[in-house]
């Protein structure tokens, strides 16, 4: 008589990658809140008149969809969850990034010219660290292992 064959255990997923995960599903909440916010006055007031403002309208569009479908990916594993989470925080914090130095892209209560260049600075480091931090993550060898195809695609 043979033995019966256990099904194989699920992959073990360190906390840190939980945390990815929470932070995937916090950026499509907060992209999808911003398109809210940012459709509005688009539909009274019309579209943006520049390329950076069409490129923005755009990663409005795009990134609640494009995270939330990396929690997914993410959550499951899949090699293509993980290429998509890293592709759309490398968009996502690259434009954010590039925003900051744009005419309006600190806050407007600053007049000072040392106190915007250090506002701008400052948050040019936060989306490079935000940035940077997933990238290393991700290509870390034993992470990089949990997302081998593993199973039969979808």
């Amino acid at each position: 008589m043979s033995e019966p064959t256990a099904s194989p255990s699920p992959p073990h997923r360190p906390w840190s990658l939980y945390l990815f995960i929470a932070w995937a599903g916090l950026l499509a909440f907060n992209a999808g809140l911003r398109l809210w916010i940012i459709t509005g006055p688009l539909a009274q007031f019309g579209s943006p008149n520049t390329a950076i403002g069409w490129l923005g309208l755009t990663l409005a569009f795009v990134a609640p969809f494009g995270f939330g479908a990396s929690v997914y990916g993410l959550w499951e594993l899949r090699p293509w969850g993980r290429i998509l989470f890293l592709g759309m925080t490398t968009l996502f914090f690259s434009f954010n990034a590039v925003g900051v130095w744009l005419p309006g892209g600190v806050s407007p209560e600053i007049q000072d010219p040392a106190q915007m260049q250090t506002a701008r600075l400052l948050a040019t480091a936060r989306y490079s660290l935000a940035l940077v931090i997933p990238l290393v993550y991700f290509n870390l060898g034993w992470i990089k292992i949990l997302f081998r195809r593993s199973t039969a695609p979808l």
